[in-house]
């Protein structure tokens, strides 16, 4: 898990803004495993067993999830409280970053992570990402359950 959370912080760079380039104001971070799955378009694909989130000091947040060596990351600016059992981040972009292939960012795209918590929004107990993007008629999807190891930091 280490090495996810090193690529998905490289990551992050570029999806938290490019004027933040200079100086990432991360607030806080929680990574966590658990049974992935994944949907790329119309078919299913197997995923890492891990997830990762973030928060940044200009008001945008990501789940990253990985399989076979790409990165997907579900970002955006609003999250919605949904009870006290969990909330939802509204998703305005996707990238997919890997080491060899450039970097592509869905800035069209729409949908939301949906994420359950332990009472009171402590650990998560459950993610579910679905956005898709209108220019390439592309839809994605990645869920994450029985999550275990979860790890939060915050940092301001």
């Amino acid at each position: 898990m280490p090495k996810l959370l090193l690529f998905a912080a490289i990551v992050a760079v570029h999806v938290a803004s490019r004027p933040a380039l200079a100086q990432i104001d991360m607030r806080a971070m929680a990574s966590m495993d658990g049974a992935c799955r994944a949907e790329i378009e119309t078919q299913a694909v197997a995923c890492q067993p891990a997830g990762t989130f973030m928060q940044f000091g200009n008001g945008r947040s990501l789940f990253v999830f990985s399989r076979g060596g790409v990165l997907y990351s579900f970002s955006g600016s609003r999250i919605q409280q949904r009870g006290d059992k969990g909330f939802a981040l509204i998703v305005d972009m996707i990238r997919i970053a890997s080491q060899t292939v450039p970097e592509r960012a869905l800035a069209d795209a729409e949908g939301e992570c949906t994420v359950q918590t332990e009472p009171g929004g402590g650990s998560f107990t459950a993610i579910a990402c679905e956005a898709h993007s209108r220019g390439e008629k592309a839809r994605y999807r990645f869920s994450l359950d029985h999550i275990s190891n979860f790890e939060r930091k915050a940092y301001r």
